[in-house]
């Protein structure tokens, strides 16, 4: 299935799930939540054992998109309720998602953004990136409450007395992959700043 706003690829065990609107640095529109919604349950349903969250261009998610906003303040008290309970819908899905999902923040994760990554079982981030909620600076500040792991690296397949463990070499490669996608976008892993440094 295509979407509109985002990228959807399995590779064998694993997926990933790529914020596509670079143009705005990937700020989140009411398409992108439905899009979300419905790559997840893709995702879910896939042969893929983890899925990665990334952002296309130099930012992950700089939070809500401007004419999003816009829109929503000349909206009537019932359409807001409409919008929050499908911005909520976005982050349970996040929350509740059966599967390893790892968040390789490759840039900015600003407000809704954050949330987005904070969500993911592992997250992975370059030097440069940056997390932030700006509505944090004033009295009506949100609090995202980050997801508790609930994964086990191991070395075996899961089974069904520990279920959902995710193999540790699923969780290499996703981390590989994550960094071929940062070397290519001109930003060094931790890891090789050690490495090279």
């Amino acid at each position: 299935m295509s979407y509109a706003t985002l990228l959807l690829e399995i590779t064998g065990e694993i997926g990933t799930l790529t914020l596509n609107r670079p143009e705005k640095r990937n700020a989140i529109s009411t398409q992108m939540i439905e899009d979300l919604l419905g790559a997840l349950g893709e995702a879910e349903r896939s042969p893929a054992r983890a899925v990665i969250v990334t952002g296309a261009g130099k930012a992950f998610c700089s939070g809500m998109d401007l004419d999003t906003l816009s829109a929503i303040a000349k909206q009537s008290p019932e359409q807001n309720l409409a919008d929050s309970r499908r911005m909520a819908r976005m982050f349970r899905a996040l929350w509740t998602f059966p599967k390893p999902l790892i968040a390789a923040v490759n840039g900015a994760a600003i407000a809704g953004g954050c949330g987005i990554a904070t969500l993911c079982d592992f997250t992975l981030a370059v030097p440069d990136a940056k997390f932030g909620s700006p509505a944090s600076r004033g009295p009506s500040a949100c609090c995202v409450i980050p997801r508790r792991p609930r994964w086990t690296l191991t070395s075996s397949a899961p089974s069904r007395k520990t279920p959902g463990s995710a193999p540790h070499a699923i969780f290499r490669k996703a981390l590989l992959r994550f960094s071929k996608s940062a070397n290519r976008s001109g930003a060094e892993t931790s890891h090789e700043r050690r490495t090279h440094g």
